[in-house]
């Protein structure tokens, strides 16, 4: 394998959202990340919001089609 045009430490949503654009453009990525997968943890939540970055990256069809929870509404007190 070439030696990568970026290397991206973590692959939380940050850092897997900059992998994914970074290889749409045609660039070498390494992602890394320490932990192992899948984690023990209940997940990540995503706000409402980023459905419109997920249609950019390319990935709301299978993000809605992966069974995730879905939560109507977003309250913060």
């Amino acid at each position: 394998m070439a030696d990568p045009d970026v290397v991206i430490v973590g692959a939380g949503p940050a850092g897997t959202a900059a992998a994914i654009l970074c290889a749409q453009r045609g660039l070498r990525v390494t992602l890394l990340e320490q932990a192992a997968f899948p984690r023990t943890r209940p997940g990540e939540t995503l706000p409402p919001g980023v459905e419109a970055v997920l249609d950019q990256l390319g990935i709301a069809q299978a993000i809605n089609q992966g069974g995730f929870l879905r939560h109507p509404g977003h309250a913060v007190k």
